[in-house]
């Protein structure tokens, strides 16, 4: 199995050599560009995302426009799969008594008023989430804005490398909460 996810010189020449020997492929796809502007161009891509579809042995979708945009090009569902970045924010929109709660007895633990503002990173604390940048970007929000908190949530292995970052006047605006299962994170 094949799995092909980008648009460049590569995927060009694979996918007809993967079509021509019947290799099974899936393409790992992004949200679509529109097709707007020269027609030719228009017509172009829409035979080629169109070829995508018709020819791979199923499309892994970055989110639901994504699905949506191979849908409008006449790709089945059953063709499709929907793999989102990121997770379902949807229970944090429309907090729960208990999360109410739970944040504000971390608040408390942490001597952080009720009407500060907490952004929070959950993920892991490895080179490629770009951690780093954040605390940085954090820092640089304090110096204007000192009424924010910022919330890392997970482990890795640069936690001490971030930690470090932090100068000591400072660490009181940044915790590291460690590892919190998914229910306690709800």
């Amino acid at each position: 199995m094949f799995i092909i996810c980008n648009v460049g010189r590569t995927a060009v020449l694979a996918v007809p050599v993967l079509v021509l020997l019947r290799c099974p492929w899936v393409y790992w796809a992004e949200r679509l560009h529109p097709f707007e502007g020269n027609p030719l161009k228009v017509l172009a891509k829409k035979l080629w995302w169109g070829g995508i579809g018709r020819f791979a042995s199923g499309i892994i979708c970055i989110g639901e426009l994504c699905v949506q945009d191979f849908k409008n090009l006449g790709v089945s569902q059953a063709h499709l799969a929907n793999v989102p970045y990121s997770p379902n924010v949807k229970p944090l929109l429309t907090p729960t008594p208990k999360l109410m709660e739970g944040a504000a007895a971390l608040r408390r633990q942490l001597a952080w008023g009720e009407d500060t503002v907490v952004f929070v990173y959950c993920g892991s604390l490895i080179p490629r989430k770009g951690v780093d940048v954040l605390i940085k970007a954090f820092l640089e929000c304090l110096t204007c804005v000192s009424t924010t908190r910022l919330l890392i949530i997970g482990d890795g292995p640069q936690r001490g490398i971030l930690e470090a970052l932090i100068p000591e006047d400072k660490r009181f605006f940044i915790h590291f909460a460690g590892v919190v299962q998914r229910p306690e994170l709800f």
